[in-house]
């Protein structure tokens, strides 16, 4: 057999006590054993996960009954209890499904949304971005992905549903306040140091506009860099962060 269903054995804890409907009292109840009694327990089992995840297919949810059955007798599957007695619970939680948002950038002169993830069941799936639509799956990278065209402001955050039952959210971080604490340049070295801090540091990167990116030094609580090769002062240094919001220092 692939599995065991209760009927199997003629005693608890596997057999089935019910109503004896040929003695009656004073033994009312009796255990009830065979295959026509113990299918029944294994086609309930398979309507129950369909009812949960309505978009898998019999081999899938069969699968997950064999995987997530109860193992009896030696070890692993064997000719009297094949993968062992079967456990609702555990066929669900092996198709309960994991999605991960890998990245959500939205471009807002393009007013474009793309949204990258994955699922633990995929390719078997469909992923879906709440309010914009359907992913596409990429065989060569394994991904779910699309950019959703016409997107006037960035939301707050991005939910990602699966047909199989998963779901995932993406919470943007509110916009970065960004403080440009310090820039000196040096006419003879053709230096430029610049100083920074962010409100969300150190979860975001901040990037000084034409120069190149800061670095953060968990020591002094600061994002910092010298750039070389700077032949003449710039009026001004902008400071960006990698999730918005930023500051600008004119140079006297």
């Amino acid at each position: 057999p692939s599995v065991t269903a209760p009927g199997k054995m003629t005693a608890s804890p596997y057999g089935i006590k019910t109503a004896d409907l040929d003695l009656g009292l004073p033994n009312p109840y009796t255990y009830v054993t065979g295959t026509s009694f113990a299918a029944p327990h294994a086609a309930g089992a398979m309507a129950l996960l369909l009812s949960a995840f309505p978009d898998l297919i019999p081999g899938q949810l069969e699968e997950a009954l064999k995987t997530g059955a109860l193992d009896l007798g030696p070890s692993g599957p064997d000719n009297d209890y094949g993968y062992g007695l079967i456990d609702v619970l555990g066929a669900y939680l092996q198709l309960v499904e994991e999605v991960t948002i890998k990245r959500v950038t939205y471009d807002a002169v393009a007013q474009s949304l793309r949204v990258v993830a994955t699922s633990s069941l995929q390719p078997d799936v469909k992923l879906n971005a709440t309010g914009f639509g359907n992913l596409v799956w990429n065989a060569t990278t394994n991904l779910y992905a699309k950019t959703f065209p016409g997107v006037a402001a960035k939301p707050a955050s991005v939910t990602v549903t699966s047909s199989g039952g998963g779901s995932t959210t993406f919470t943007f971080l509110p916009a970065d306040e960004v403080t440009i604490k310090r820039v000196a340049y040096d006419a003879i070295k053709q230096t430029l140091r610049v100083v920074a801090t962010s409100s969300l540091q150190p979860d975001v990167k901040l990037n000084a506009t034409g120069f190149g990116n800061l670095k953060w030094n968990a020591t002094t609580n600061l994002y910092a860099a010298t750039f070389t090769g700077v032949p003449a002062k710039p009026a001004s240094v902008t400071v960006s962060s990698s999730v918005g919001g930023s500051a600008t220092m004119a140079i006297p």
